[in-house]
C-alpha cells in the first residue's frame, strides 16, 4: 500500500522544488503517492526580492550555495531569476491540467518547476504559461480560456483555507500521516518518516 504525502507549495519556491525532487527519489524506491496542494505566498513589502517567497523571511542568497549542491545531488539544476515570479497564475494553470488527467498534471507540474529554476522564465506571464502548456501537450486554448475567466481562483482559495485549518503558513509543508514537516527535509529524514508511517499503519 502506498504511503500518502501531501505537499503544500508553489512553483516559485526553491524549497518546494527540492522537496518534490526528493519525493521523486523516494517514490522510485517504494510506493509513495504525492498529493499536490497549491499554496501561494502572501506578497508583502518585500515582493521585489526572494525573502517573501517561502513565508519564512529568510534571505535565499544565504542558502543558495547549499541548495544548489543539494539539487545537483538529485540530478537537478537550480538557479534563481533576478526576482521571483508571482506563482498564482501558474498554480491555476496546474489546476486546469489536473482536471485534464493525472498524467497531464504531472507533465505540466514538472515543466513549471523547470521553467523557473532551470530556465529563469517568468511564469507570471500568461504567454509563457501557454507556451509551457504546449511544450507538454496540454490544451493551450482550453488553458487560455480558464486563466482568462479565473475559474480556478476558487480552488486556490479552498486550498489556502485548508492550509489554515492545518496551521500551514510556509512552503513547502509536507503532511506525512500524522506528521507535519516544514521546509524541504533531507532524504534521510523523509525516508525515516515514511517508514515510521508505514510501520504505524501496519500495526493498526
Amino acid at each position: 500500500m502506498a504511503t500518502h504525502v501531501f505537499l503544500y507549495g508553489h512553483y516559485a519556491c526553491p524549497h518546494t522544488f527540492m522537496a518534490q525532487g526528493r519525493l521523486d527519489v523516494l517514490a522510485s524506491e517504494a510506493p509513495v503517492a504525492v498529493g499536490w496542494r497549491p499554496l501561494a505566498p502572501v506578497r508583502g513589502d518585500e515582493a521585489a526580492d526572494w525573502r517573501w517567497i517561502t513565508g519564512s523571511g529568510e534571505d535565499l542568497a544565504d542558502v543558495l550555495p547549499a541548495l544548489r549542491r543539494d539539487a545537483a545531488a538529485l540530478g537537478l539544476t537550480l538557479s534563481l531569476p533576478a526576482s521571483p515570479p508571482d506563482p498564482r497564475l501558474a498554480l491555476q494553470a496546474a489546476e486546469f491540467a489536473r482536471d485534464c488527467g493525472a498524467d497531464v498534471f504531472a507533465r505540466l507540474h514538472r515543466r513549471l518547476f523547470g521553467a523557473v529554476f532551470e530556465e529563469g522564465r517568468d511564469i507570471a506571464d500568461v504567454n509563457v504559461l501557454l507556451d509551457l502548456a504546449a511544450d507538454v501537450e496540454v490544451d493551450r486554448e482550453g488553458m487560455s480560456a480558464a486563466l482568462e475567466d479565473g475559474r480556478y481562483e476558487t480552488a486556490l482559495r479552498e486550498a489556502e483555507e485548508e492550509a489554515e485549518r492545518y496551521a500551514i503558513d510556509a512552503t513547502p509543508t509536507l503532511l506525512v500521516g500524522r506528521y507535519k514537516l516544514v521546509g524541504a527535509p533531507p532524504l534521510d529524514v523523509l525516508r525515516s518518516t515514511l517508514e515510521r508511517v508505514g510501520s504505524e499503519a501496519a500495526n493498526d
